[in-house]
């Protein structure tokens, strides 16, 4: 029994310590606080400047300057990533244009290829109808020289002047000079100075 009185005692002291000083304490420290705010007092930075000083609690509380230098260097993080993400999409940007450049200067040089195939078919073409034409303008011009020069006179005077110079200049000398004469003296004069700009 005198234990459980002891202990009676003692919870009853404790209580008593509680609400005689503890909670006392804790209203005066708060009403201190408010004041001192009120009068412009910045309190909560100096309580963590002196709670910054208690070896114990100094590594829980932060102070301002520390909330800065986190601030600071989460920014800094934060920038880091950016840029590292920036720079590997333009690394990827890079790659993808190196790629589409090598795709179009492969294409460049097919098409290089293409044109010069289809330049040299175009020559060979060229030189065929040439050959073709100067065969044609050869058989016109042997069809004049067995024709009368009377004949052949009006036939060449109504081809245009270009067409009739050239017939004219694969007639032999002799043929085309009696063709010439059976013209009508303007027209026989147009085509020799044609003929002679021609040469």
């Amino acid at each position: 029994m005198a234990k459980i009185e002891k202990q009676e005692k003692e919870k009853a002291g404790f209580l008593q310590w509680l609400f005689i000083i503890i909670i006392p304490l804790v209203f005066a420290v708060t009403l201190t606080g408010i004041i001192l705010t009120v009068a412009g007092v910045n309190v909560l930075d100096h309580a963590k400047n002196v709670a910054n000083h208690i070896p114990g609690i100094s590594s829980v509380i932060e102070t301002e300057e520390e909330v800065k230098q986190a601030t600071a260097k989460k920014r800094v993080e934060d920038n880091k990533e950016q840029v590292e993400a920036a720079v590997a999409n333009k690394d990827e940007e890079i790659e993808t244009l190196k790629s589409n450049l090598t795709e179009k200067e492969r294409e460049i040089d097919e098409l290089t290829q293409e044109l010069a195939k289809l330049s040299s078919q175009l020559e060979e073409q060229n030189n065929t109808n040439e050959e073709v034409q100067q065969n044609i303008l050869e058989d016109v011009s042997a069809s004049f020289e067995g024709m009368d020069p009377e004949e052949a006179a009006p036939i060449i005077s109504n081809l245009e002047v270009a067409t009739a110079i050239r017939v004219l200049k694969n007639v032999p000398s002799e043929e085309r000079g009696l063709i010439l004469g059976a013209m009508e003296p303007e027209q026989a004069a147009t085509f020799t100075t044609a003929l002679l700009a021609d040469e």
